[in-house]
């Protein structure tokens, strides 16, 4: 690479995203390999301030992301201290597991202040104790907002609960919808 320089901002977003139009990867298996990458690369993981994940599991995938990958996600972000901006992207019915997993390492994004989620992902809110921003509730947001696979009785993340959340956190909340 002589004569070249490196972009400065080459690493400022990452991407962990098997949901394009033309992209036919399994959505753990991806998720996974990316996530691999960004661990074998220190200047990535210190540089990023944008990470979108969305990960997409077809209905004859297990919601279940696998404790081993779920781990080394968990480990991944917490390894990245300029994170500013995250787009928490997963299937609703997968928020449970990664809900337990970060909680039981008590995983905190203490740089994060604009977040993103999908359905069922309110339990990122405590994981980024400083946000100033926070938006969900749409379609436009994660394609798991207009997941028809809900029971009658569960309600994802919606507006109001955004707002008390957002009131009580001291934020202001983007909701679309």
């Amino acid at each position: 690479m002589q004569g070249r320089t490196v972009p400065a901002d080459l690493f400022s977003r990452l991407e962990i995203d098997n949901n394009r139009y033309g992209i036919n990867r399994e959505g753990w298996g991806n998720m996974r390999d990316r996530v691999e990458e960004m661990s074998e690369c220190p200047v990535a993981l210190q540089q990023v301030t944008y990470l979108y994940m969305d990960v997409y599991v077809d209905g004859y995938g297990s919601m279940d992301a696998g404790e081993e990958n779920m781990e080394l996600l968990a480990g991944v972000l917490s390894a990245m201290p300029n994170l500013e901006s995250l787009h928490w992207g997963v299937p609703a019915e997968a928020n449970e597991f990664f809900e337990c997993v970060l909680a039981r390492r008590e995983l905190q994004l203490p740089s994060v202040a604009h977040l993103v989620v999908g359905a069922f992902a309110q339990h990122m809110v405590s994981v980024c104790p400083r946000l100033r921003s926070l938006e969900g509730g749409s379609y436009f947001n994660h394609w798991s907002w207009g997941d028809g696979g809900l029971e009658p009785d569960e309600e994802p993340l919606d507006s109001s609960s955004a707002g008390s959340i957002a009131r009580a956190h001291h934020y202001q909340p983007v909701v679309h919808g």
